[in-house]
């Protein structure tokens, strides 16, 4: 008895084709960059499902990198702009200071409190009051974090004594014997004190002078 229309054939044939199995799809390639690709190469092509790995992975650590470093950019000009403007308004402020230590009643502001026994704090302490703060206050020494540019023409910053490195040796050894300065210090310190000589008679005489 044949085998009826259905196509497949005898039983025979079929035993000997087997069974028939639909070979399984290949997966779909999509395209992939390697973490050590450059950042300018180009994109790749899409693969047929469309799928595509871009931007690769290395380019979005740049990305963060050049948001950063924008980041740092604006910053440095932020504190630049601030550096100036604090130098532009140094004078006014400073005046404004002044006026107000003049004024009497309630818009007086004094120029400097005692903290203690040992501390004065206040604005900067101006040559014409080197004498009060010296011999009224007792002051010794000042710490100031004004900028340079502050104080080179208000502060008295002279040495107390006047003396050239060899004459404080001098001074000093008479009190502390067993103390020696090597040649290499000695000279820092004519250095240092040529410097300083310098800058005085710059702020006196609008020049520096010829030492």
């Amino acid at each position: 008895m044949e085998a009826g229309g259905g196509g497949l054939g005898s039983p025979a044939e079929r035993k000997e084709a087997g069974p028939r199995v639909s070979a399984p799809e290949r997966p779909t390639p999509t395209a992939s960059t390697s973490r050590e690709a450059v950042d300018d190469s180009p994109p790749p092509s899409p693969s047929p499902s469309g799928l595509l790995s871009w931007p690769p992975t290395s380019s979005l650590g740049v990305g963060r990198l050049r948001l950063r470093q924008a980041g740092w950019d604006g910053m440095a000009a932020g504190a630049l702009l601030e550096a100036g403007l604090a130098r532009v308004l140094f004078y006014p402020t400073l005046l404004y200071t002044v006026f107000r230590g003049k004024v009497p009643g309630r818009a007086h502001r004094e120029w400097y409190h005692r903290i203690d026994p040992t501390v004065l704090l206040g604005a900067l302490p101006l040559r014409s009051m080197t004498r009060r703060l010296v011999q009224d206050e007792n002051v010794r020494g000042v710490i100031t974090m004004n900028e340079e540019y502050e104080t080179r023409f208000l502060c008295n910053s002279s040495k107390v004594y006047n003396w050239s490195p060899e004459e404080a040796v001098r001074a000093i050894t008479k009190i502390r014997s067993h103390i020696h300065i090597r040649s290499g210090q000695l000279e820092v310190l004519k250095e240092f004190h040529k410097e300083i000589t310098a800058g005085a008679a710059k702020d006196k005489t609008g020049h520096t002078s010829q030492t």
